[in-house]
């Protein structure tokens, strides 16, 4: 089981940290890697390291994730390997995941025709080729979409449990319970 995380400067923080601290903590081998530089300045102005420049190493990953963040995206988009890389992961069946402005990613990697998809509020004006749907977390066969930074928890528990793991043990760590989400 194996998770690679796509970073780029403008990424998201709040998704981009937590999804890569939660496969983490269950064990799951995440690894990030960056389009750009090792370092990343995110959305928000923090900065922190990929874990590796992009490489073809990506191909032998399981799962491929895209968080959001507006800047991000249109990097993400205009950049041929990484079209490549979700257009491949997509065709071998393994595991499509984006969260917030990352479904307009998809869109543009044409891996959402007729699928249904979740997103950030207002761009389901702008997708043409899925299906969008108001739904915190979204799983249509082997593409995970979330909405945005709130439910990166949720969208995290999504792609621990498509690797078969129960999240019952990480949400009670976590007093996900407690503080009221479901």
């Amino acid at each position: 089981m194996k998770a690679a995380v796509l970073l780029v400067n403008g990424v998201e923080e709040a998704e981009s940290v937590t999804i890569v601290d939660f496969l983490r903590r269950v064990a799951i081998l995440c690894t990030t890697f960056s389009v750009d530089e090792r370092e990343i300045t995110g959305m928000q102005g923090i900065s922190f390291f990929a874990d590796e420049k992009l490489n073809d190493s990506i191909f032998d990953y399981d799962m491929l994730v895209v968080p959001g963040g507006r800047e991000s995206i249109v990097r993400f988009q205009t950049d041929p390997k990484v079209l490549e890389i979700l257009q491949r992961f997509n065709e071998e069946g393994k595991w499509v995941c984006a969260m917030c402005s990352g479904t307009r990613m998809l869109e543009a990697g044409d891996v959402i025709q007729g699928r249904r998809v979740t997103g950030y509020t207002g761009y389901e004006e702008q997708l043409k080729s899925g299906v969008f749907t108001d739904r915190i977390v979204e799983r249509d066969g082997n593409l995970i979409t979330s909405q945005g930074p709130a439910t990166a928890y949720p969208f995290a528990f999504a792609l621990i449990e498509a690797f078969g793991q129960d999240t019952t043990t990480l949400k009670e760590r976590l007093m996900y319970s407690f503080a009221k989400g479901v």
